[in-house]
């Protein structure tokens, strides 16, 4: 099939030629990728070439550059001033990472990023869960993954809400777990290429990053988010993937029974030795016992860790992370 085309437009010339080569290093760049610095030679280029998408810097911009009926236009802002446009144009920031710009780009179009080519590959699927509160799961299980992705393509999905991943960082509004639900839905041919606009980077790890408000999250029933699971699977793009889950989760131990491994974290207080007792005792009586052939129990310390875990002081985390990513996990822990 013919790929789709993506035009840039830029009187800089070397922004232009950057622009267009990191882009079209995008792994599932849905688009081929054409810079231009000259307007004559984009008009030039279109007479033989069906431009579907154009990506133009405000002072480039005018009515008319991109010809068809079926076609997109991106206008790089860098200023503050109000244009009214004659035909429909989206404005995006020109100040910003060249991921940002990419996701800004599948948000807007309609091609989407097809898995069907893709190499089949097989998959491991994690999931950290543990009823004790502040135990750490969360940095476990982003150094664990940021650890695989140095590896192998690592995709983390943050199940806890009210989550502080990113921050208050610009993208943190593009959208989240929940609104993955919703083009599953809803817009299930882009899904693909929606998918791809809500990924963020922690390493070299792809983030989808949790739900800002339990609202949304609780309305999301478990035949859902097992359907989630199994479109993600249908992209054939990810060696391994990450669940940092938490008990509002519907379905959850269903989704931990998808997993091949389950890591739950935790300590040796009065207090949370009860409250994993308990959890295990409900997997007991609720037929979910077989999650627990295929658990891991790791006690990390109470104690605050540097920003840098994997290379900081914390010995025992650092322990964790080099067991966990042997071929160890995967197999019964209680032979261990």
């Amino acid at each position: 099939m013919k790929q789709k085309i993506l035009a840039i437009y830029d009187g800089e010339r070397a922004y232009c030629s950057a622009l267009a080569g990191r882009l079209s290093a995008e792994e599932y760049m849905p688009y081929q990728v054409c810079g231009f610095s000259e307007e004559e030679a984009l008009l030039e280029y279109q007479t033989e070439h069906p431009v579907e998408v154009l990506l133009v810097s405000e002072n480039k911009y005018r009515p008319g550059l991109l010809r068809g009926s079926k076609k997109t236009i991106l206008v790089l802002k860098e200023t503050g001033k109000e244009i009214t446009y004659e035909e429909e144009v989206h404005e995006i920031p020109r100040f910003q990472t060249v991921q940002g710009i990419y996701r800004s780009i599948l948000r807007y179009c309609d091609a989407a990023v097809s898995g069907s080519d893709r190499p089949g590959r097989a998959l491991t699927m994690v999931g950290f869960f543990s009823p004790i509160k502040r135990c750490l799961q969360t940095t476990a299980a982003l150094e664990l993954g940021k650890k695989l992705a140095m590896q192998e393509k690592t995709l983390f999905l943050d199940f806890e809400c009210f989550s502080a991943l990113g921050g208050n960082e610009p993208s943190r509004q593009e959208g989240d777990l929940t609104d993955l639900v919703y083009y599953m839905d809803c817009a299930r041919a882009q899904f693909p290429s929606r998918f791809e606009s809500l990924i963020h980077k922690v390493g070299e790890m792809d983030v989808i990053y949790g739900p800002r408000s339990f609202i949304d999250f609780d309305l999301v029933e478990k035949e859902k988010w097992m359907a989630l699971l199994e479109e993600i699977r249908n992209l054939r793009k990810y060696r391994y993937i990450l669940l940092d889950l938490c008990e509002q989760t519907q379905g959850i131990f269903d989704l931990l029974g998808e997993c091949d491994g389950i890591i739950t974290i935790e300590k040796q207080d009065p207090v949370s030795r009860t409250k994993l007792e308990r959890y295990e005792n409900l997997l007991q009586v609720t037929g979910h016992g077989d999650l627990l052939q295929k658990s891991y129990r790791w006690n990390l310390p109470a104690v605050q860790l540097p920003p840098d875990p994997v290379n900081g002081d914390s010995a025992e985390l650092r322990k964790f992370l080099e067991y966990a990513e042997g071929n160890e996990l995967w197999n019964d822990p209680r032979e261990n």
